[in-house]
């Protein structure tokens, strides 16, 4: 039976917006999730709601995926982070909206 690769969260940067985020294989899949960790279920619930996955940091400080079976798990009891998104870029001045 083969298991596919985890690895323990490392700070790192974002390449588009150089915010700080944490980054982790999970089960052989790149994450990047925001450093801060949600504060309550209602913000996970509204990172969900927004199209971000959520992850629970473990013990070994690995990165794992809170399918909806694992949010009830006791043992997923540590801090949750939600998968990076960037924040909206200004939008940019063009000829038309100055007017001229």
């Amino acid at each position: 039976m083969e298991h596919l690769l985890s690895t323990p969260a490392a700070l790192s940067r974002c390449p588009r917006c150089r915010s700080i985020t944490i980054t982790a294989l999970d089960e052989g899949i790149r994450v990047r999730a925001d450093l801060i960790p949600l504060p309550d279920r209602n913000a996970e619930i509204e990172a969900l709601l927004d199209g971000r996955r959520t992850y629970s940091r473990l013990r070994n400080n690995e990165l794992a995926y809170r399918y909806p079976y694992r949010m009830k798990d006791p043992v997923l009891n540590g801090p949750i982070h939600a998968q990076h998104q960037c924040p909206p870029r200004p939008m940019q001045a063009t000829i038309f909206d100055i007017g001229a």
